[in-house]
């Protein structure tokens, strides 16, 4: 997945807040135009007695510069949910951190994916979210490679 990309402008140490994740936070994930689904980030938030409640952010109309960060099977970032302060009251919040020492000019990359392959636990089968050309990321150890979407696809003959 590689399109626009964010890059850093100072130096970024490691477990160093990079930015927010912010947009528009709803219970569910974003309906209508695919567009609006390509800045959404969800995630399981913790509530006050412990359970867990999935949270979406929708990055598409409210949405800062985190949104433009992408993909990458051995990202130099993570993204963590925390709750903040505002006002008085305490929200949920999503922070993007420093995976390792982040240098200037270096592209700031996630894994979208919380699977260790083309299933999600999470959002399921990830094939549709690559091109046919597969990940872009560069990585030697890529889980999203043409080759093994083309592979998963024949084994579980999706579309």
């Amino acid at each position: 997945i590689k399109g626009w990309s964010l890059r850093a402008v100072t130096e970024f140490e490691t477990n160093e807040l990079i930015t927010e994740y912010v947009g528009e936070i709803t219970l569910e994930k974003s309906t209508g135009r695919a567009q609006q689904c390509d800045y959404d980030l969800s995630y399981k938030a913790e509530r006050e007695d412990g359970s867990e409640r999935p949270l979406n952010i929708c990055a598409y109309k409210k949405g800062n510069e985190s949104r433009y960060i992408s993909h990458a099977c051995e990202p130099n970032a993570y993204f963590q949910t925390t709750i903040v302060s505002r006002a008085g009251l305490c929200v949920n919040s999503g922070a993007i951190l420093a995976k390792k020492t982040i240098l200037r000019g270096e592209e700031i990359t996630l894994d979208y994916f919380s699977g260790k392959g083309i299933f999600d636990e999470d959002m399921g089968d990830v094939t549709h979210m690559f091109p046919p050309s597969g990940c872009a990321c560069g990585s030697p150890n890529c889980r999203f490679t043409k080759e093994l979407l083309e592979e998963y696809k024949k084994k579980y003959h999706t579309i």
